[in-house]
């Protein structure tokens, strides 16, 4: 009888080891077949229609950063970290800026950089990262709540239902792009999801490498491979394939070794997925190849396209960037420069009344902020 208990035991002890180093479910993910270049074909005006534009109100203080580093859509609010660490929140519909938050902590130095922020929506709290390794709660008037402090520092992170999630923490030219950490800002315990293999890589994909949208997705600068996190299980869903030169393991070396080399190549290679942001009937993400790709989820069918051919703009919208937030919209930035120099033609006759007008009426020269082109699923 002691020998079936000890048998037993260890079947237990076994399967629960195998449970437990599961961290990534990647069974049948669905397989994604990619052209060798984007077309100029111009699906995704099939799919989305131009739902707004927005002008960011620009005086002596409210100057936007040349790029963003976070946008969080938010009822009729954007709130926006730029790349000079400051914090705008911003009426979507007139541009107004309701709230600037630069000086950031209580001690000296911490305002000097944000490297992420996140948001809870049901205690309307703004969480930030800064490079003291400290997370920052701020309720939506700019008022410091509280701060915690953590042992690494970390690229990006996202909330979601009591949980901030800490992605990829860097050391040096290495990253951990397969893991997410799960901080519970209850009980104040930190579990890791997801695989800790390191890699060895030194570049980085275009936009937020997290975003949260309808779920929260990720990919990786290695592979191509589409990761959602889902309820403490990262699940490995589309595979895709692309059919052009990929990373190989000598480029991915010299990219640390010869930099400059690294650098004339990478044209002529695809690596990574990036800035993955889901609508109800599509993913929208980036490579490190110019434009980006709509995946139909209900066919699986995939479009690569390097721009927006905006006739009611006059435009190229070249620069998709993922915001967050679940409100089945997609946004390009550009730059004013753009506006006033490369916009030509603009035919805004299908475009509704107040829209037309709003637009008409937007008075932007080279030194204004960065215009935000939302669409919306059809």
């Amino acid at each position: 009888m002691k020998k079936y208990i000890i048998i037993l035991c260890l079947l237990l002890f076994f399967a629960c080891s195998d449970k437990s180093q599961k961290s990534i479910e990647s069974e049948n993910p669905i397989l994604i077949k990619v052209g060798k270049e984007a077309n100029n074909t111009q699906f995704f005006k099939d799919y989305f229609v131009l739902d707004n534009v927005v002008t960011i109100e620009i005086t002596d203080e409210y100057l936007v950063g040349s790029s963003l580093k976070r946008v969080i859509s938010y009822k009729d609010k954007l709130i926006i970290l730029d790349s000079h660490s400051a914090i705008f929140i911003v009426d979507y519909y007139t541009g107004k800026v309701d709230l600037y938050l630069k000086k950031i902590g209580v001690g000296p130095g911490e305002s000097r950089k944000i490297c992420d922020i996140c948001f809870d929506e049901k205690t309307e709290t703004i969480i930030l990262f800064n490079d003291f390794q400290k997370l920052l709660f701020y309720d939506l008037k700019g008022n410091l709540i509280k701060e915690e402090t953590f042992a690494k520092l970390y690229e990006s992170i996202v909330y979601n239902e009591g949980n901030v999630l800490f992605y990829n923490n860097s050391e040096g030219y290495s990253c951990f792009p397969y893991k997410v950490e799960e901080y519970n800002l209850q009980d104040k315990t930190l579990k890791i999801v997801g695989s800790k293999r390191r890699l060895d890589f030194n570049y980085r994909l275009f936009g937020n490498h997290i975003v949260k949208s309808m779920n929260i997705w990720f990919g990786t600068p290695a592979d191509f491979d589409i990761y959602k996190y889902d309820d403490s299980i990262i699940k490995n869903i589309y595979k895709l394939q692309p059919q052009t030169s990929r990373l190989t393991k000598e480029k991915m070396v010299l990219s640390q070794k010869d930099s400059r080399r690294f650098i004339d190549e990478r044209l002529t290679i695809m690596y990574g997925i990036a800035a993955i942001r889901e609508t109800d009937n599509y993913l929208v993400f980036r490579s490190s190849k110019e434009g980006f790709f709509v995946l139909n989820k209900k066919t699986n069918e995939i479009v690569w396209e390097n721009s927006v051919q905006e006739t009611s703009l006059g435009l190229a919208l070249l620069n998709y960037f993922p915001h967050d937030g679940d409100d089945n919209r997609i946004m390009f930035v550009v730059n004013p420069v753009e506006w006033v120099h490369v916009r030509k033609n603009p035919n805004m006759s299908d475009l509704p009344k107040a829209l037309k007008e709003k637009i008409e009426s937007f008075n932007i020269d080279e030194e204004s902020n960065p215009i935000l082109v939302f669409y919306r699923e059809k």
